[in-house]
């Protein structure tokens, strides 16, 4: 008998892909990958937009004494555990907001016998189950209930197959079932009873394979088979009539080299069926081997380059649904290899970072698609709204789910940028966190640079989110008011409301005050020369109130004044007894000072208003 010194095999990733290429494009804009580990769980990762993994939370959801396999349903509702230790296979809901598993009632149904329990796989139309029963020399099949997406056993429960089968594949159109029997080296393949969905032996019952035949994965378009073996590939035509295999000519392409049962491991197509690809475990270079699909006859070619590296015992691999992403579990790394995949020739590339930790022993491993990824909404707003040049403002990114229904919580992350010159800490980027249901949201500080030949000007901040695995991206923007001007410190001078027009020539000082300047409100009292003393902030807001002492007590700064300063326009100005004025505050404005200020009200004070604040 021959040894499979590898442990369990696992062959989902081209069934997945195929399942999965089902779902409408729209529903491939998120998604969400599944790794079994012999530790007794099963590993949740979002995919995020480009490609890389993220744990779930929880990240971890139990699948008894040793998951192996797994497989999605084409709907993306149902997952499917294979487990060698207890002779049953786990299925799970998968929760439509995000993504994760749970157990359905029961939570479990009873398989065939033996250690190893490997390939599993759904049909297209979402109604069949079937798992390889390693050393029972069976496959055990299943219906799915369409509402619960239960498993029964079907009548016969199980089929024979021939010695040791490892993986299992179906054609497209569900007519065609194929599986692997690497102590045989021979691939069974049945019918599928399109009534009841029951597997019957075609004829022949099976075909010659290569030494030690373990993965097998089907085409997209039906038209070809291919098995990974020791060191080869085995590539088959599909009698489109009878779905029949048969060699193409070579039979065979290279695949690593032919060190035993120890090499056998899985194979994928992609999902547009231009590329296939097939882990080989040797323990000098553990590679991904990557092929060429002829499109006219489904023959392999070796792509360039040949191989991409991968880690240490790459065991399983999957296919995102859009094609653009190629994931391999690594057992004795515990981690998962991540790739992209070229649009155009379909070779992989490492992502950055390559790795993404699994659990332990990581095994068998399914990607497939959310349901329609939810749309986003983006909203900026900085406090204060209208800052300084060089004081910093801090601007405020929110994320909102708009969906109609089940919102979850965005995360990630949100990249700011401003119109104007400026700088924002943390290089510009800010990781979101919770807010409330279905909203988050993140904040860093902004701090504008001056310009001074534009002393008032208006920065848009823009916040740029970049989704995640179940949220679609989208940006917002606020607006900042920067004023490049130098402020008192303390106080401000005053004009009357009716001379704060833009290129108004201004007197903000002066014994004669009242005269020069006009309130809507009604004259300003003869004693007041035009400083504030006390006002509600250093920089004045529109709406306060501002007071001072009559005369030149308190004594205005001293000169000179700075080039540009923010200046209160009143409608009115009032006294109280002989010692106290006291003043609205309805504009705020920004005044390009003259020379011949002095704090003396004989001194006067001038310029001319560049700019409104508020």
């Amino acid at each position: 008998m021959r040894r499979i010194t590898r442990g369990t095999f696992v062959t989902v990733a081209g069934v997945v892909a195929l399942a999965c290429s089902l779902l409408p494009e729209a529903a491939r804009a998120a998604g969400s990958v599944y790794v079994t580990n012999l530790g007794g769980n099963v590993s949740e990762f979002g995919v995020g937009p480009t490609g890389l993994l993220a744990p779930l939370t929880p990240a971890t959801v139990a699948a008894g004494m040793g998951p192996a396999g797994i497989a999605l349903s084409p709907d993306g509702r149902s997952a499917y555990v294979s487990d060698g230790g207890e002779s049953t296979v786990f299925q799970f809901d998968v929760n439509a907001a995000s993504g994760t598993l749970s157990p359905k009632t029961p939570a479990s149904v009873e398989s065939g016998g033996g250690p190893i329990h490997s390939g599993i796989v759904v049909t297209s139309d979402g109604k069949n189950a079937y798992v390889t029963n390693f050393n029972d020399n069976s496959v055990s099949q299943y219906s799915i209930e369409a509402t619960t997406g239960l498993l029964s056993a079907k009548t016969p429960a199980t089929v024979a197959s021939a010695e040791h089968p490892l993986d299992i594949a179906v054609t497209p159109d569900g007519k065609s079932a194929y599986v692997t029997n690497t102590e045989a080296d021979t691939v069974s393949q049945y019918d599928i009873n399109p009534t009841t969905g029951g597997l019957s032996p075609k004829t022949p019952a099976t075909v010659a394979a290569d030494f030690g035949a373990a993965g097998i994965a089907v085409t997209p378009d039906g038209k070809s088979v291919y098995v990974k073996n020791a060191g080869s590939i085995s590539q088959y035509d599909i009698n489109p009539t009878t779905g029949a295999l048969s060699p193409k000519s070579p039979a065979t392409v290279a695949s690593g080299s032919a060190t035993g049962s120890g090499d056998t491991t899985p194979i994928a197509a992609s999902p547009d069926g231009k590329s296939v690809y097939a882990a080989s475990g040797g323990a000098v270079e553990p590679s991904i081997f990557q092929y060429d699909v002829d499109s006219s006859t489904g023959k392999l070619t070796p792509k360039s380059p040949a191989t991409a590296a991968t880690g240490s015992q790459p065991e399983n691999l999957a296919i995102t649904p859009g094609g653009k992403s190629l994931y391999v579990t690594n057992t004795f790394g515990e981690y998962v290899s991540q790739y992209n995949v070229d649009p155009l020739t379909g070779a992989l590339s490492a992502k950055s970072p390559g790795t993404v930790t699994a659990g332990e022993q990581p095994l068998g491993i399914a990607a497939g698609a959310f349901p329609l990824a939810h749309a986003t909404e983006t909203t900026v707003s900085c406090s204060p709204s209208t800052i300084v040049a060089a004081h910093t403002t801090t601007c405020t990114a929110t994320v909102k789910d708009t969906a109609s229904s089940e919102r979850t919580t965005p995360t990630g992350t949100v990249s700011f940028t401003s119109s104007g010159p400026g700088s924002f800490e943390s290089a510009g980027s800010c990781t979101l966190g919770q807010e409330s249901a279905g909203v988050a949201s993140c904040q860093l500080g902004y701090t504008p640079s001056a310009t001074t030949a534009m002393p008032v000007r208006t920065d848009s901040i823009t916040a740029a989110y970049g989704g995640d695995y179940r949220h679609n991206p989208s940006s917002g923007s606020g607006a900042a008011k920067v004023l490049s001007i130098t402020l008192l410190e303390r106080g401000s001078f005053v004009i009357g409301d009716q001379n704060a027009a833009v290129g108004s020539a201004v007197t903000f000082w002066s014994a004669q005050w009242s005269k020069v300047n006009v309130l809507s409100g009604g004259r300003a009292p003869s004693g007041f020369k035009g400083f504030a003393a006390t006002t509600s902030s250093t920089l004045p807001s529109c709406g306060a109130g501002w007071s001072t002492g009559t005369g030149g007590s308190p004594v205005p700064p001293e000169g000179p004044l700075p080039a540009y300063m923010a200046v209160i326009a009143s409608s009115k100005i009032s006294q109280s007894g002989s010692t106290i004025f006291s003043g609205n505050t309805v504009h705020v404005v920004v005044v390009k000072t003259n020379p011949g200020y002095a704090p003396e009200p004989e001194h006067t004070g001038t310029g001319s208003v560049v700019g409104v604040v508020c």
